[in-house]
Order: structure tokens, then sequence, then C-alpha cells
């Protein structure tokens, strides 16, 4: 590539990662489906951030920056992995995130501290007065002799991306060792930055795959790649691809919001978990698999031998409190239960993101759960209505507690015993 290697790069990962046929699965679904496995990697929990990484923080030594900042969730891998990079560079991390989701000390936020990054929350729903602050705190370091460099959420940028340009090269050359030739690509789509290098990769080493983006957001992924994908071909002296209409399609798979929980997911993200030993986050990597195992049974992939699947890592997301068996089980629940025992599984889902509680404390608010709706079992169901607010503040308060199991042993079935009253 002829622009390719006068770019600096560090090498933080532990590549190639893994690239395999998925046996089990692709017997279930009667297709060849392979996965790349970069939550493997060899950075903290793994995860498709530090192929991008490798190119930002690269730039920021470049540039003789000391302290980076980024942003994301609450529970950002991406700010996560940013963190644990620029601990291994000695730079000095300051990651100031959106106050939403789970903004306890669960999952990545644990991580983060592990790693020393300074963690800030700013409650605002626009990146914008975040990339402002960040600007405005890169002043005062300059002023004190120091030098800031601002990474924007996922760390998608032309330069991120060619990060996973750089992927589709090693996974064609696995793909080659193997035997096979794949026909199609697809990975989760959160920022942009992934899949923008997916498809300039796949036009320069897999010139008969296609590229499927996965939308686990709502923003205009159409536009952000396709622009993306243009800068990061100038990066490296390469021709836009000619064919992006036919060679890239973005599909959305959000559901009630981003970070949010799809219950139709459940499934699929346990099938993974039993037939191939893999782990998903529900609300990133693990909405995109399931998306595109829906898309096999839909015949999207009809006539394409071999399809691969980017696991773009996320797991520690599963322990920052978010349940997704319980969200299956709301889900199946919705149009059968009384509106007291529905308003119990909301809260309950809503509840996940609340402040741990005493196991016991736990448990003596699950006995008066049990207790408000046995003692309403019996009657029109109008005292239960009465409650329904007081239930649902108790099933939410129950799994904060972290005791999903003593919820679904005494606390479910008793609901189901009097469901249809």
């Amino acid at each position: 590539m002829s622009h390719w290697n006068n770019l600096p790069q560090l090498r933080l990962g532990v590549y190639p990662t893994p690239f395999y046929r998925l046996e089990n699965i692709s017997r279930i679904y009667n297709k060849s489906i392979w996965i790349k496995r970069d939550d493997l990697c060899g950075v903290a929990l793994g995860g498709n951030k530090v192929r991008k990484l490798e190119y930002l923080l690269a730039d920021a030594q470049k540039q003789g920056c000391d302290t980076v900042f980024t942003t994301g969730g609450a529970q950002s891998n991406h700010a996560m992995l940013t963190a644990a990079c620029a601990a291994r560079l000695g730079l000095r991390c300051v990651l100031i995130l959106k106050k939403r989701g789970v903004t306890d000390r669960k999952g990545n936020l644990v991580l983060d501290d592990i790693f020393g990054a300074q963690v800030e929350f700013m409650d605002t729903d626009s990146y914008e007065d975040i990339y402002a602050e960040m600007r405005e705190r890169c002043e005062v370091l300059a002023n004190q002799g120091h030098k800031g460099y601002i990474i924007p959420v996922g760390g998608s940028t032309a330069l991120g991306s060619i990060g996973y340009a750089e992927c589709v090269r090693e996974l064609a050359e696995q793909a080659k060792e193997a035997g096979i030739e794949i026909s199609h690509v697809a990975s989760a789509t959160g920022s942009g930055g992934t899949t923008a290098g997916l498809v300039l990769g796949t036009s320069l080493f897999l010139p008969q795959a296609k590229a499927t983006g996965l939308g686990v957001d709502t923003d205009p992924f159409e536009e952000i790649v396709s622009e993306l994908v243009k800068e990061a071909a100038g990066l490296v002296g390469q021709p836009v691809p000619t064919d992006m209409d036919s060679r890239f399609r973005m599909i959305y798979h959000v559901g009630a919001g981003y970070a949010i929980p799809n219950a139709e997911d459940t499934p699929y993200i346990e099938e993974l978990a039993r037939q191939e030993g893999i782990l998903l986050d529900p609300v990133y990597t693990g909405k995109a698999w399931a998306k595109f195992l829906m898309l096999v049974k839909e015949g999207y992939f009809d006539g394409q031998e071999h399809i691969a699947f980017v696991h773009t890592g996320g797991a520690a997301a599963l322990f920052a409190g978010v349940n997704i068996l319980l969200c299956n089980y709301y889900q199946a629940c919705e149009n059968e239960k009384p509106s007291f025992l529905l308003e119990t599984l909301r809260g309950a889902v809503s509840g996940a993101a609340a402040a741990s509680l005493r196991s016991a404390v736990s448990l003596m608010l699950l006995a008066l759960l049990c207790g408000l709706i046995e003692g309403t079992s019996e009657g029109t169901g109008e005292t239960g209505a009465a409650f329904t607010p007081y239930v649902g503040v108790l099933g939410a308060a129950a799994i904060a507690a972290g005791d999903v199991h003593s919820l679904i042993g005494l606390g479910l079935e008793t609901l189901d015993e009097h469901a249809d009253t």
C-alpha cells in the first residue's frame, strides 16, 4: 500500500486474532459461519478499539501529547481500552463519560479505575458538550506545559478506521490458509469507524466480499461510514471504492435504544455461549450477533457459502448489572400478566442499574413483593393496581441487590401461580 507504511502505528494487540468456523452454529443454521475473535486481542478484556488505538495513540505520541481524553457511555468499552492502552504507554487518561446507563462502580468502570484513568461524568445527551469541555481542558494543560489529545467516541476517525482495513487484510490471509473464500463480513456498528474499515478493507483485500454494518444506535451510519471510507482511503493512498452501493449496507437493530438490551436477542446470546463457549454483551455485540442470525434465517446471505462475523468485544457489560434473562421473561409475560406484574418486571429491568443493596435487605423486599401479589390475587385486581408503583420499586430494588437467582427462585414462582387472577 503506497502510504500505509508511512503512518505511525503502535503494536498494542496480539495478532492475528483467532479466525475459525463455528461448527455447532453452522450446523444449527445450515450455513458456514466463521468468527473473527477480536475480543481476544490481548489487551484487557479485548475488543475492536485496540486496532484503532494503535494508530490514534501513535499519532498522539508523534504530536508530543502526554494526556489523552476520550468519551462514551458510562460502560464504554472504548473508554476502558483507551485507559488500558494509555497506561501501557505512560500517558495520563481522562475519561469524560455521559452520565447515562450504569454509572455505579461495576463492569468497565471497575476496569477504568484499575487502569488508573481519571473518570468524570457529564449530564448531557450531546457529545459536542463533552468535546467542548475537552478542548477547554486541553487549553488549561497547554498553559501548564502539557499537551492533550482528544479521541472521539469509539475512536471512529478516518485514522482509526485504518485499523479495521488492516483487520480485513489479516482475515483475508487466514481465510486463504483455511482454503475458503469469504463472501460477506458483518459486525456491530456503534460509531462507524470499525464498519468503515471493514468496507475499505474488503474493497482492497476481499474484493469479492460484501460488508454489512449492524447498527446498534440510530445515527445515520450510511453517511458516517461512507465519509470515513473516503477519508481513510486518502490516508493510505488508495482510491475510494466506486461500488459502495453494492458493497456496503447498513441494517439497524436498536430496539428500545442504545445500551438497552432487547429481550428477543437473549436466546441468540445464550445459544452462542452454550454451543460455542463464546460470551457476548447484551447491548452491543450481542445485539449485532442476534440480528446477524436473524438475517441468516431470513435468507439475507443466501447464495454466499462462507460468511464471517467480527466479534468486537464488550463482555464486561455482563458484569454491570444488566440482566438479560429478566428482560426475556418480561417480554414473554407482556401480553399475559396483570398490570401490576408488568410494572414489577419493568421496574426490575430499570433497577438493574441501581446501586447495590445488602442481600438481606433484598430478600426482605422480595418477601414483601410476593406478599403484596399474594394479597391481591384473591380480589378483583383493583388493589393490585393501587400497589403498582410500590411493587415496581420493590422489583427494582430486588434486582439491584444482585439477587437474581433468589428473585427467580422465590418470586417468579409466586408470580406465575397467580398470573391468571
